[in-house]
């Protein structure tokens, strides 16, 4: 009987264990058309040498440290995975590239948003510069550069994307083709907590949200990942399908709808503003809403009309 096999794919992280050098940190390119700005992006990560290494110990933190742990759990339901990495700054990677490290993201109201960089803006500035970076070999010679290229290698291989909604713009398209060479298109699955259940995507959503917090515990931004090994743990039915992972996490996560729900802790304006004039001192072009974003990711709650406010004050006394 052939081994079962199936492709994981995550997304990268902000958090690394060596810092960007100025000249790879997007958000200091100027803007101009996709072509125009990955050209020069792509130049600047091929002419850095100092800070490369392998991606699987290039990124870090919680997010990386649950989305290493897949193969294995994948492998404890009787599947051998390859581990694939869906990159702001390099496009789909394999979790051993050798990279430099960098700062780009998908994120909004973060200094490095490619989305900011783009002008004039494209209709979908995530799914274009996603298009761009695949046209480039990559670091990985040989390598696929999008997820359709790894469906035609393995038609009976189910694809398990794990990623945030912000990303999954980026890569509809990609995903959408790959199902096209998939024997079944049931063999795409997406685990997203927080992604619309409408639109083109849709049908392969897993039925999870930010509920499952209170059950497998964690940071919220570590939550696909979590959903994600939980299921693979309690052994879903093959083939992989979004249908089986949402009866699976359904049928081990009964105590659910009774599991409290917990407010984040509130900080004082004072404390608002220690942490914010922190953030500033080390990169001064922080934005609010990605630092509302970090915020809430360690579950403190604060109003988002509040904490513009705190920011801008904050802003201000620096520059007066």
């Amino acid at each position: 009987m052939p081994q079962k096999s199936a492709a994981v794919f995550v997304t990268c992280t902000k958090r690394k264990t060596s810092a960007a050098a100025s000249a790879t940190c997007l958000g200091r390119l100027a803007k101009a058309n996709p072509s125009a700005v990955a050209a020069a992006w792509i130049g600047r990560l091929e002419a850095e040498q100092s800070s490369r290494m392998p991606a699987r110990r290039l990124y870090s933190g919680d997010h990386w440290k649950i989305a290493s742990q897949l193969p294995n759990a994948a492998k404890h339901a009787g599947v051998a995975a390859d581990l694939w990495v869906v990159s702001a700054g390099y496009g789909l990677i394999p979790f051993d590239a050798t990279i430099a490290s960098y700062s780009a993201t998908f994120s909004q109201g973060h200094p490095d948003e490619i989305e900011t960089r783009l002008q004039p803006r494209p209709e979908n500035p995530k799914a274009a510069w996603w298009e761009e970076l695949a046209r480039w070999p990559g670091p990985s010679a040989g390598s696929p550069r999008r997820i359709r290229d790894v469906a035609r290698k393995n038609p009976r291989s189910p694809l398990l994307i794990v990623a945030s909604p912000s990303y999954l713009k980026a890569i509809e398209f990609d995903l959408l083709e790959a199902t096209e060479s998939l024997k079944q298109s049931s063999l795409l699955v997406i685990v997203a907590a927080g992604a619309r259940k409408s639109g083109s995507l849709a049908p392969f959503l897993v039925d999870c949200d930010s509920r499952f917090q209170a059950a497998l515990g964690g940071a919220r931004m570590s939550l696909n990942q979590r959903i994600t090994r939980h299921i693979l743990l309690n052994s879903p039915p093959w083939p992989w399908s979004a249908e089986g992972f949402s009866a699976t996490l359904a049928s081990t996560c009964q105590h659910l709808d009774r599991a409290p729900f917990r407010a984040g802790k509130k900080l004082t304006d004072s404390e608002v503003k220690q942490y914010l004039r922190k953030k500033l001192s080390s990169d001064p072009r922080c934005r609010p809403t990605g630092l509302l974003r970090e915020l809430r990711s360690r579950g403190i709650s604060c109003e988002q009309k509040r904490f513009k406010a705190l920011f801008h004050e904050v802003a201000e006394a620096r520059h007066g």
